[in-house]
């Protein structure tokens, strides 16, 4: 039977740039969600199940410095229980507080130097490797740096979609390949500090704005975009275009706005009934702190997940996520948001802040993020490649192209005038996906 594709999994693919469980690119194919098990007996019977679900609202318990000892000793019984391993270990290393904070627990539990691998990048704006370098110094580790080669970007975008079993937008694969190769030179297993920004409010960008301007959303439609003429307040220009928090924290994750998908795919088609991710009409700050984390956990974090997951098996390398740990998550449910996100200065993961102050007595200024130049990759070595492959077809994942629309895009794109580069690059990595893996 010839596999077509599912045109509501291509719509979530096109809009948030992965396609998250349970669905999947292909009609009569899912994925199985995170908490969940799946039996099939041998008369082929199917069995489903779940085990764990992240709760949208709990009463918090811990706050401050209980909060702060309760969540080190957690993560403390969550890196012992992930440094077992009958074949050789190591951490990644960034100039972030998460994989810093795991690295530095890691090596409390070892009598000898652990392995840290580090990827740098000729691009200082980009480059993390000499703030992740002080605090390899500082924990004591055995530190690898590799400065990566930039330079093959075909080769490099290649390996991201070979990778990839579904088509997945999101461009930092291609940094998480090269930090797995490298570390795969040293080591079978590695820890890694994902899931830190999704329990702690790490994401303060839109987190702590969608609680500070939880409230506005209490006033009727009309009226809020009454105010906002009237006041023209800049932080207060989002609630003028969105009736909930919910919708507008649809569109803090969408690489495309939907009015520009709708111009270039006119037969998109909707999100599934049963997909509630962004249904939410609240507007009391608690209520929206404590739903914001829930939706980061169960929606963004896949995405990361993913990626960390392929581009790692991609070279042969297991990656445990001690912050992921059972009882890490069930202690972060515990606390009070107050005493994870200071919202007046905008600051997130305030319980990681202060264990990793206590053991290595530094803390990073800042985090660049851990990217490519993909708009300058679109302007040079990848736009023949663009211009053949996406430019040059009638269709999509299934989806007609509204021809017009899609060039005046890149046309925007190539002089300058709009920097679309996330959502390119999600049409370019489809286009890449099913030109290779369609057929096969």
């Amino acid at each position: 039977k010839s596999l077509t594709f599912n045109p509501q999994a291509a719509s979530l693919y096109l809009r948030f740039g992965y396609i998250p469980a349970p669905y999947a690119i292909y009609q009569h194919t899912g994925m199985l969600e995170p908490g969940t098990w799946l039996e099939i007996d041998t008369s082929g019977k199917l069995q489903k199940g779940r085990y764990f679900e992240f709760p949208q609202f709990r009463q918090p318990e811990l706050s401050g410095n209980e909060a702060y000892e309760a969540v080190e000793a957690a993560i403390q019984n969550a890196v012992r229980r992930q440094m077992v391993s009958d074949v050789p270990l190591g951490s990644f290393l960034s100039g972030g507080i998460d994989s810093s904070l795991i690295t530095a627990i890691a090596q409390s539990f070892s009598t000898q130097p652990i392995k840290s691998v580090t990827i740098g990048v000729e691009d200082s704006a980009m480059d993390e490797s000499a703030a992740a370098s002080l605090y390899a110094s500082k924990i004591g580790v055995q530190h690898h740096l590799e400065i990566a080669s930039l330079n093959h970007v075909e080769s490099l975008v290649q390996d991201s979609v070979s990778a990839c079993s579904e088509p997945f937008g999101d461009y930092s694969i291609i940094p998480t390949l090269l930090a797995a190769q490298a570390a795969s030179r040293h080591v079978k297993v590695m820890l890694s500090g994902d899931g830190g920004d999704e329990l702690f409010y790490g994401y303060t960008a839109r987190m702590s704005t969608a609680i500070r301007y939880a409230r506005l959303f209490s006033k009727p439609f009309i009226l809020r975009k009454l105010r906002w003429f009237l006041l023209r307040r800049p932080g207060e220009w989002n609630t003028r275009y969105f009736r909930t928090a919910g919708e507008w924290y649809q569109s803090r994750h969408e690489r495309n706005f939907q009015g520009l998908l709708e111009n270039i795919f006119p037969e998109i088609a909707g999100f599934p009934s049963d997909y509630l991710q962004y249904k939410f009409d609240g507007y009391d700050e608690d209520q929206t702190a404590q739903w914001v984390r829930w939706n980061e956990f169960t929606g963004h974090l896949q995405n990361g997940l993913l990626k960390v997951d392929r581009g790692s098996m991609f070279h042969s390398l297991e990656v445990r996520v001690p912050l992921l740990d059972r009882e890490v998550i069930d202690t972060a449910l515990r606390v009070d948001w107050h005493s994870c996100l200071d919202l007046a200065a905008g600051t997130g993961k305030l319980p990681l802040r202060q264990i990793l102050q206590k053991k290595v007595q530094h803390q990073t200024s800042g985090k660049r993020g851990f990217t490519v130049p993909m708009a300058a990759w679109l302007k040079g070595p990848l736009k023949q490649m663009f211009s053949d492959l996406v430019l040059g077809r009638e269709e999509l994942l299934g989806l007609p192209m509204n021809h017009t629309a899609i060039e005046n895009m890149w046309r925007e794109q190539q002089d300058g005038s709009v920097n679309r580069e996330w959502g390119l690059w999600i049409l370019l990595s489809a286009a890449l996906w099913q030109s290779k893996h369609q057929n096969q």
